[in-house]
């Protein structure tokens, strides 16, 4: 052995690589040692034998970091050194806390976190991509955390594993200011670009009681009641297996449904699809969500016959409560599943007769329910491709069954989501989400995912908080267990500083769907609001945990260290958002936060250059340096657009309060204050009924 040493009180790191990989093995060894890492790279060419073989053992066995290097080389290969070097980090990694991050995957070319030759373990971690080996400051800092995190696990910036999921649909919008925050990615000259886990679709199969405990969080799950029920992800059992997009809407449906029966807990659909694919236990599942029973079954279609079969077990025996199986023509569809819900509520023993009524089929068109069921299943995943398949299927089914009330809402939520991390939509999805939105209440006012759709409408477009708060409470009243439509609530409460009530609503929804992550996001925001700076981090953290590809939640988190003055940790959080132009709005404030100056400065200057109309980011830099003369500059230009108040990030307000007494400056609050969001205009009106035309058509 002849591994690069330098003298380190944080522990060693191994690179474990590839014969191929040595040079850029050699490039990641060489910045991390520069910076005073213990490095172990064996770069001796005579591998093996039993000396070998022990030095190795101990070396990983001691190691406070293991740094698998991927590429082509290494997963084309499926014989080498390097891969009894994987395998021994994999066996130690299970014997770890699951708090103690040990595991740092890089990727050095574009290698996807999907490809099954990767162990799986490594599969289930954010991967860190350094092409051919090239690192940045931004790289070293966060490896020094880590080993910092080591030493003393309850520090700040505290690791773990985290492992890859699905996104939700619901809507976590910026709440940084009014305007659309529009960005290009040139930032990345900066800064290295971390990439997040791949989405369920290339998820780990396994789910282990240590990742199901840590995916809940510390405060651990929902007590589960006599009375509770999770719906899991049907199985596609077609002959072509080509039908589980069918089999998801019918989940979500039966969901829907057995949501209506009152006094039945019903698990949220994201937190149920959390273990499809995963080969977790009753006991776990039922743990996880908090509930008495779950109920699972197959689907096959084929043709114009469908069969389904269901079960409904009792968690804490895994007897069988009751099962059957439906034989149906598809025009059956919504009768087989109103039978599914009556009979699930009947072995739960409730009362049901006097109080259910099964709701009314949504269709009668099989072709457009087909669309809609596949459009349910793509606008769970959040990507702005995923929703224009949707919007096309959607606007398939409304021409196909005009009177389609749920098809009209939720192509209007998806016009509206598909750009809800990138700020308020443009016009034409406004006028869009607006028309359809406004159809589908004509058609049925009592259907909740029409208010939710209307309150995404006010919320976003309008900046009217009053409406939607007014459409989302509409909506639990509806189904007081909705918890998209109480995620939605919180948010907009927020906004008008009713923390409590927010917190309450928050927290609720994260009773209900306790492993969406979009529930800790918005417990998160709640809290971050409020001024609650510890647990807004933590609430993020558990986002991410979660839901570890979306956009904007590293690069709030990063916000809160901010205020809590821990900027070292900053410039590491921001480093780690997958998003390019999150990721740019956030760095020059983190940099400046860590002491570094120049660095800022050189991040705001290429930022400025990039989007040179964003005035308030500017203001808020210059006052965070008491640079009053330049922030008023800047917000002055803001002022006159009269695009209203500015946003709501703490550490950025708390700047701006530091120019409270300047009556420059109190002029231009009362100015941005007396700002109203436009009305509609004739023109936009006009728009909106043909946009409705179109659909029709």
């Amino acid at each position: 052995m002849s591994p690069e040493r330098s003298a380190s009180p944080n522990g060693p790191v191994f690179i474990s690589y590839a014969s191929e990989d040595g040079a850029a093995a050699g490039r990641i060894a060489a910045a991390l040692s520069t910076a005073g890492i213990e490095v172990w790279l064996d770069q001796s060419e005579l591998r093996g034998g039993d000396a070998w073989d022990a030095a190795i053992r101990r070396q990983i066995k001691s190691c406070v970091l293991f740094v698998p290097v991927i590429s082509a080389a290494t997963h084309a290969r499926t014989e080498g050194y390097f891969r009894l070097e994987w395998k021994l980090a994999v066996d130690r990694s299970y014997h770890m806390s699951p708090d103690k991050a040990f595991l740092l995957p890089i990727a050095i070319d574009g290698t996807p976190q999907s490809d099954e030759r990767i162990p799986e373990r490594f599969r289930e971690l954010q991967w860190t991509r350094l092409p051919q080996g090239e690192t940045s400051q931004l790289f070293v800092d966060r490896v020094l955390q880590l080993l910092s995190d080591a030493a003393d696990p309850a520090g700040p910036g505290a690791a773990q594993a985290i492992p890859a999921s699905r996104t939700d649909a619901s809507a976590h919008r910026p709440l940084w200011s009014q305007r659309s925050w529009w960005f290009v990615a040139a930032a990345a000259a900066l800064l290295i670009v971390y990439e997040g886990a791949d989405r369920l679709r290339h998820a780990n199969p396994t789910a282990t009681a240590p990742e199901l405990a840590r995916a809940v969080g510390q405060a651990g799950p929902p007590q589960a009641t006599g009375d509770s029920i999770a719906v899991l992800p049907l199985v596609d059992m077609s002959d072509r297996k080509d039908q589980q997009y069918f089999a998801d809407g019918l989940t979500e449906e039966l969901i829907e449904r057995l949501g209506k029966i009152p006094g039945l807990h019903v698990t949220a659909r994201t937190s149920s699809f959390y273990f499809k694919g995963k080969n977790a236990t009753v006991a776990q599942i039922a743990s996880a969500l908090g509930v008495s029973h779950l109920l699972e079954g197959t689907v096959r279609k084929s043709g114009a016959t469908l069969r389904i079969a269901t079960q409904l077990v009792q968690a804490d025996t895994g007897f069988q409560v009751w099962s059957d199986t439906f034989d149906q023509p598809l025009t059956d569809i919504f009768k087989i599943q109103d039978r599914i819900a009556s009979a699930v509520a009947q072995a739960l023993k409730m009362s049901i007769l006097q109080h259910y009524a099964p709701p009314p089929a949504p269709t009668a068109n099989l072709e457009a329910y087909t669309l809609y069921l596949r459009a349910l299943s793509r606008t769970t995943i959040n990507g702005a491709e995923d929703y224009d398949s949707a919007i096309r299927d959607l606007q398939s089914a409304v021409k196909l069954d005009p009177r389609f009330a749920a098809a009209w809402a939720e192509l209007s939520a998806a016009n509206i989501n598909k750009y809800f991390l990138r700020g308020s939509p443009p016009e034409a999805a406004c006028a869009a989400g607006r028309a359809t939105a406004d159809h589908a209440l004509k058609l049925d006012s009592t259907l909740v995912i029409v208010h939710i759709a209307q309150g995404l409408v006010h919320w976003s477009c309008d900046a009217d908080r009053s409406a939607a708060e007014t459409q989302f409470k509409r909506a639990i009243e509806l189904q007081p267990d909705d918890a998209r439509a109480i995620r939605q609530f919180a948010w907009v409460v927020v906004e008008t500083g009713r923390f409590d009530e927010a917190l309450q609503a928050a927290q609720r929804a994260l009773v209900l769907d306790p492993l969406n992550g979009w529930s800790y996001a918005a417990l998160g925001d709640v809290q971050r609001i409020a001024g609650r700076y510890p647990e807004a981090a933590q609430a993020y953290r558990r986002a991410i945990e979660l839901i570890p590809t979306v956009a904007s939640l590293h690069a709030l988190r990063a916000n809160v260290l901010i205020s809590m003055h821990q900027g070292a940790e900053a410039v590491v959080e921001a480093g780690l958002e997958p998003d390019a132009e999150w990721r740019a709005t956030v760095l020059p404030f983190a940099l400046d936060a860590a002491g570094r100056t120049r660095d800022a400065d050189q991040a705001m200057a290429a930022y400025m250059a990039m989007e040179p109309d964003d005035y308030v980011s500017f203001a808020e830099f210059y006052a965070c340096r008491n640079d009053t003369e330049q922030a008023l500059q800047w917000l002055g230009k803001f002022a006159a657009r009269h695009e209203g108040e500015v946003g709501d990030l703490p550490n950025r307000v708390a700047c701006l309060d530091s120019l409270k007494g300047d009556p420059r400056y109190e002029a231009l609050v009362r100015q941005m204050k007396a700002d109203k969001p436009k009305q509609k205009s004739t023109a936009l009106m006009m728009q909106e009924h043909a946009i409705l035309s179109s659909q029709l058509s």
